[in-house]
Order: C-alpha cells, then structure tokens, then sequence
C-alpha cells in the first residue's frame, strides 16, 4: 500500500486500553467495532443458561477479533474480556466495511482467519 492508503486506514483506527477482567463487550450487545490485540491476551466466552462460562478461545497479541460482525451480525455472539492488561486497536464496522470495498486484499486476509478459527473450533 502507497502512503496515502496507510494514513488512511490509520485515520479509522482508535486505540483502547483495559486493564485485566475488563469487559471489552458482552455477548448480545449491538456490534460497534473490529478489534486488534496490540499488546495483551483477550479472553472469547460465552455464558451458558446455567450462568457458567464457557471459555472459546483466549487470544494474543496480533489477533484480530468480533470480525464476524463484517458479515452482517448486528450484535456481539460471544463476550469479550481482557484476560491480562491490554492495549488494542479498533475500526468501527462501517469504517472497516468501506475500508474492505476499497482494500479486497484485506477480505482475503480476513476469511483466511476467520477459516482457521472454524478449523480450531471444529477439532474440539
């Protein structure tokens, strides 16, 4: 990418810090954003019925996340929680949407993680 497609896309990004048993998002709420892990592990979980919470995946840094939402989720399906202290970049959902139809290269990069996560997922 040209530098001018650099500072764009750093133009959408905001950056958020939260300290350890943070909830960054519960499960059920309206999808705002796409998040990055910059530094820091994030915890993915859901809770079940019976009020237990069932751990999907514990995150590090320079995993992407709730990038399910591009794809026409209106509200979170899991909950996030910072597992340590964390700092992560995030781009909200139409400014990422806009940001893909300009960049098809970055969709590719998406599916292709989003690919490896329902290959995890599915081995369990």
């Amino acid at each position: 990418m040209d530098e001018g497609s650099l500072e764009r896309i750093a133009s959408l990004i905001n950056e958020r810090r939260y300290q350890k048993g943070s909830l960054i998002f519960m499960e059920g709420e309206e999808a705002e954003a796409v998040y990055f892990i910059k530094k820091g592990k994030v915890k993915i979980f859901k809770t079940g019925q019976d009020g237990r919470e069932h751990i999907i995946n514990i995150l590090p840094e320079g995993e992407v996340f709730a990038e399910s939402c591009l794809f026409g989720l209106n509200k979170y399906p899991a909950s996030a929680e910072a597992y340590e202290d964390i700092e992560a970049l995030l781009i909200k959902i139409k400014d990422f949407e806009k940001l893909l139809e300009e960049y098809p290269k970055i969709s590719i990069g998406i599916i292709k993680a989003m690919g490896k996560r329902l290959q995890m997922v599915s081995k369990r």
